[in-house]
């Protein structure tokens, strides 16, 4: 799957998610999102006993994964990016998902 960034705000959203060290899911400090260029991260679910590596874009107002897990995952999120509080906040199928920036 080849993905881009589309100009404009979702450029700037981008450098953004990749100037964090990282980003945790509210209630759940083992999940860990690490956006670390342009396009490719990492993430784990348990603390990083496991790390998965993703590659993402923002395209047309959404937040898209691709994480190669023990099979591919593909996920689509609509996304709202609260760059004053260091909020992400993703939804997805009803499903809402927060998670907080953590600076260095």
């Amino acid at each position: 799957m080849v993905l881009a960034l589309t100009k404009g705000a979702s450029v700037q959203d981008g450098e953004y998610l990749v100037s964090a060290e990282n980003w945790v899911l509210e209630d759940a400090d083992g999940v860990i999102w690490d956006f670390t260029e342009v396009g490719k991260g990492t993430l784990t679910t348990n603390n990083h006993l496991n790390d998965y590596d993703f590659i993402w874009a923002i395209k047309d107002g959404k937040l898209l994964i691709e994480t190669d897990w023990l099979y591919d995952l593909n996920n689509e999120y609509e996304y709202a990016l609260d760059q004053g509080a260091g909020v992400l906040t993703l939804t997805d199928n009803g499903e809402t998902h927060v998670f907080k920036r953590v600076s260095e």
